[in-house]
This record gives C-alpha cells, sequence and structure tokens, in this order.
C-alpha cells in the first residue's frame, strides 16, 4: 500500500437508529440511517475519508485488504478502487449535474445530485465499499446509473443470485458487487432490482408515498475475495486449490460462493465443493490456499466440519 496507509483514521459507528432528516447531506442523522440499513454493518468499522490536498480527491485505505478507494471532488471522474494494482472505476449517479462531492466533520464525502437525492460512498474497513444514495422524497428518480470501468479490456458481468462482477482483460474476477438493497427510514425493504446495459448497473429503486423518506439504496461493491485457483493432482485425483486474498475480515459465504463460481468450470461447482469451501471460510480462514478435493464424496456439512474440512 502507499504512504496514504498512514493518514487515514478508523471511525466506530455504534448504536446506530433511524432517523428522517430534510436534508441528510447535512444531518449527521443520515449516517445513523445507513448504518441501520446495512445488514451487518455492525461488524465492519467505517473508515473516514481524508482529503488528499495534492489530487484535490479523497482517499481512504484499506490495509488488511490492500485496496485504496479514492473518491473524487468533481463526480464526474467516479470512485476509483485499487486492489493490489487491479483499478475499477465505478461512475457515480447523475454525475453531470452533481455539486462537488464535500466531507462532513466525520470524513464521510457528499454529493448532492441535484434531483431529490445525495450520493454518499462508505468505506469500511472490511473492503466494502458501499455507493449509498439517499432517496429524499417521492419526486427523485427511480434509476441510478453506476458505469463501470476496468483496465485493459474488463467488463461487468451477472455473477448470478443477484451479485454482479467486473472481469479483466482474461475473465477473471477484479470486483464484485452485492445483490440490490434498499430500505426506508422505516426499516422497510423498497423493491429494487439492477439492469445491466453493457458495462453500465443501473439500480432501480421502486419507491413512492407508501414509504417513509429517505430511502437508503447502494451497490455495495468489494474487491476480489480470491486471488488464484489451481488444479493439482494428488495421488487421489484432483484439487482444486484456492487462494483467499485474506480470511481476517468477517464476509458472508455468500460473496465466496458466488465469486468462486466465476473462477472455476461447472463442475467444480457441486454441493461438495460447496460444503468444502464453506468449511474454510468457517472454521479455517486462515490457512491458505484451500485445498477442495475434486475426489471425496459428497458428504454432509457437518461431516466435512468432523474432518477438518476435507473428509
Amino acid at each position: 500500500m502507499t504512504a496514504t496507509t498512514g493518514i487515514i483514521a478508523a471511525l466506530c459507528i455504534a448504536g446506530a437508529s433511524p432517523a428522517v432528516a430534510a436534508d441528510p447531506a447535512d444531518d449527521p442523522s443520515a449516517l445513523e440511517m445507513i448504518e441501520t440499513a446495512t445488514p451487518g454493518s455492525e461488524n465492519a468499522e467505517v473508515l473516514a475519508v481524508l482529503e488528499n490536498v495534492g489530487m484535490e480527491d479523497y482517499v481512504a485505505a484499506i490495509p488488511a485488504r490492500d485496496t485504496l478507494v479514492t473518491i473524487p471532488v468533481d463526480a464526474t471522474s467516479g470512485l476509483a478502487l485499487d486492489q493490489g494494482g487491479d483499478v475499477v472505476t465505478i461512475g457515480l449517479p447523475n454525475a453531470s449535474q452533481a455539486a462537488p462531492g464535500v466531507a462532513d466533520e466525520d470524513g464521510l464525502v457528499h454529493f448532492d445530485n441535484g434531483d431529490g437525492s445525495t450520493t454518499v460512498p462508505i468505506v469500511r474497513e472490511d473492503g466494502v465499499v458501499q455507493i449509498t444514495t439517499l432517496i429524499e422524497g417521492p419526486s427523485a428518480p427511480k434509476r441510478y446509473e453506476y458505469p463501470m470501468t476496468v483496465a485493459d479490456g474488463g467488463q461487468l458481468v451477472d455473477a448470478g443470485d443477484g451479485f454482479f462482477a467486473i472481469l479483466d482483460a482474461v475473465g477473471q474476477p477484479v470486483a464484485m458487487i452485492d445483490p440490490a438493497r434498499a430500505k426506508d427510514a422505516d426499516g422497510r425493504d423498497v423493491p429494487t432490482r439492477y439492469e445491466q446495459q453493457e458495462d453500465t448497473l443501473v439500480q432501480i429503486v421502486e419507491h413512492g408515498t407508501d414509504f417513509t423518506y429517505p430511502i437508503v439504496a447502494d451497490p455495495a461493491v468489494r474487491g476480489n475475495l480470491i486471488t488464484g485457483v489451481a488444479y493439482p493432482s494428488s495421488p487421489y485425483g484432483i484439487v482444486v486449490s484456492v487462494t483467499p486474498r485474506s480470511g481476517w475480515a468477517i464476509t458472508p459465504f455468500e460473496n465466496w460462493w458466488a465469486e468462486y463460481k466465476l473462477w472455476v468450470a461447472s463442475w467444480y461447482e457441486g454441493n461438495k465443493f460447496y460444503n468444502q469451501l464453506r468449511c474454510h471460510v468457517d472454521v479455517a480462514p486462515f490457512k491458505s490456499p484451500w485445498n477442495l478435493d475434486a475426489w471425496r464424496p459428497d458428504v454432509s456439512y457437518s461431516n466435512v466440519l468432523a474432518a477438518a474440512c476435507n473428509p
């Protein structure tokens, strides 16, 4: 990582409770609402984003994930996620009309989109970047576009089960996007979905007067969890050898499985691979690599656990 890491301060948000703000960009309770609307947020501290005067942008470092996040002052430049040299740039909603990004006293950057919505990217120590948009009233748009740019010819793909992935030029995942979600100020789910238009991810939020504003909608982006997969042979058969980037951050297993399936051929996606990978994530995350035995029989998850992940 760069020397930028040393200037990042961690901000832990605890005991958050929902609040409705007329202007979420100015009301500190907006952050409380984002926390309340985010499942599992208690497991990952929020990183304050400090201004880098030389670049006139804002930066946050996530050392455990070898990640540097750059949030621009000019929304049209897009948010940059740099994980070990793999750089993904994600455009922000209505960027051409948005006001310059302004950091609040907590170091969180706000973009007034000029359309009844405000975008507030949240950087978490577990490697997740929530590109949060606060929808302030029924006149705000229902459509929010996030153009994706990857160096050297990468592309955006549907990874199944609601996930999307950004692939590099050789088809390997460099970043993953969680399924779409949106909640209103009362904690109710708001119907939402993704649509893909080439390399632009579009979040549709079906909000209206039946819901309490503001509404929180956020594509949650994280760099890849897996850095490589190999297929060594053993005396018994093929082994799928998975190298995780880091086991230190708490990451739901569904994220690991969604990314794993992008690395391997379909015949390495069966239940026995699911159970062996899950075992490594659950009880042996700091071991590397994670060896999944293709020649093993398909047994229950409890039997996999009893055999220390390789029955």
